[in-house]
């Protein structure tokens, strides 16, 4: 059973030395939330409906009701998101970088970290997005922690990832959504179970990975970082050394623009 975030205590030291980048942590850290959604209708805050949505301009809201943050497989749990703000101190090592897996990172970004950020005076560096307010992936440089988006790396749901790289299946319907609720909103131990579980899932999936790839460290960011890690290692040096060579000077580079651009592929006309 899930443990309250009072009872943290940091798993034993478990440390890959890099080459250029110092030392990472090989300790798995997950961490999801649950929120509820809320639309205001005619003056009054209900769960989000997507017809009401559409058919007027309503202000939409969000609440986090729960969060659950797994190391090594123990999940620990909160009810006031600031209170996670004490584990990421806790667990804070200057010496030793910790990566922090969630499954869709932008979701939580915009959520709670941002919020977290702003009382906390942390500052982010590193910042790795395919768009504006979607990352994939940065560094809370005051705590040398790293958070990255496990969705980016999987490209499959939580329940296709468990599915694809588990033998768990993540559990489904103890959990209403269309319920409204808040931090101080009581949880059934059916309700508790289905968040535990989601954490249990993240961080068996994680471990798939670090088992495939030996450390933390070295697990793609992306699923495009699997092809090119697979590719590097069977590729030579010469090969990747011949690749650079074919890349053109900038000067060549604008001059094949100019001979080329347009909307088709063929050369310019001029010279066709």
């Amino acid at each position: 059973m899930m443990q309250l975030w009072t009872e943290y205590r940091e798993p034993a030291e478990n440390v890959y030395k890099t080459k250029k980048q110092g030392l990472w942590s090989d300790n798995i850290y997950t961490l999801d939330v649950e929120s509820t959604s809320l639309v205001n209708y005619c003056g009054t805050w209900q769960t989000w409906d997507r017809q009401l949505n559409d058919e007027f301009e309503s202000i939409k809201a969000s609440i986090t009701y729960i969060w659950m943050f797994g190391a090594n497989g123990v999940v620990y749990y909160g009810r006031d998101i600031h209170d996670f703000a004490n584990i990421l101190k806790s667990m804070s090592d200057k010496n030793v970088t910790k990566v922090i897996y969630i499954h869709n990172l932008p979701f939580e970004w915009q959520n709670i970290i941002l919020d977290l950020l702003d009382a906390n005076n942390w500052t982010v560096t590193d910042m790795l997005a395919r768009a504006p307010h979607k990352p994939i992936q940065f560094k809370i440089e005051e705590l040398n922690i790293v958070f990255r988006c496990s969705y980016a790396l999987t490209g499959l749901s939580l329940d296709e990832s468990a599915k694809q790289y588990t033998r768990l299946k993540k559990k489904t319907g103890d959990l209403d959504y269309d319920l409204l609720r808040g931090c101080t909103t009581p949880l059934t131990d059916t309700e508790l179970g289905y968040c535990e579980y989601d954490i249990l899932t993240l961080d068996a999936i994680i471990q798939n990975y670090l088992e495939r790839y030996g450390h933390i460290k070295e697990i793609p960011i992306t699923q495009t970082g699997e092809v090119r890690k697979a590719l590097n290692k069977d590729v030579g040096y010469y090969y990747h050394r011949k690749q650079w060579d074919l890349v053109p000077t900038p000067r060549f580079y604008i001059a094949l623009n100019n001979a080329y651009f347009g909307g088709i592929s063929n050369c310019n006309y001029i010279y066709y």
